[in-house]
């Protein structure tokens, strides 16, 4: 048994070197940079709503504050806005996995988004991950507004 996994290791580790060699490190540098500007940007939509960015390559959480001025005129009716956003950006066509709480000691504030797409996501893609992200955040906030 034992034996077996260090095999399955060490294939995992050759294959992922391979990888390295071949310029995949750089371009899941460049792509998850990219995707960084656009969710934290001097120009991104979701600033008002984001507490904080974290993440590195093409792995990235954000996790959003409801303690603004602008998040306390929102009524979710009860929801996660996490949940919401999961839901509604599946309905567009985007996976990503939502979370809620744990964001302060008593783990009950900060919904949380994880975005983490292949290794190789063109640019265009991850424009548009970001640009559907947004229409479905904005469409969630919109119907609360209204309600």
């Amino acid at each position: 048994m034992f034996k077996s996994k260090v095999n399955t290791w060490v294939r995992f580790y050759r294959v992922s070197f391979q990888c390295i060699g071949l310029g995949f490190d750089s371009h899941v540098f460049r792509t998850g940079e990219l995707l960084r500007l656009r969710l934290s940007g001097p120009n991104a939509k979701l600033a008002p709503y984001i507490h904080d960015i974290r993440g590195g390559g093409l792995f990235w959480g954000v996790e959003f504050s409801w303690e603004t001025l602008e998040a306390g005129a929102i009524d979710l009716k009860g929801g996660s806005f996490a949940m919401l956003v999961q839901a509604r950006t599946l309905k567009n066509g985007v996976v990503i996995m939502a979370f809620t709480g744990g964001a302060n000691k008593e783990g009950s504030k900060g919904d949380h988004i994880i975005l983490a797409p292949a290794y190789n996501v063109r640019r265009e893609e991850i424009e548009m991950i970001v640009d559907i992200l947004i229409q479905s955040v904005e469409e969630i906030l919109t119907e609360a507004k209204s309600a």
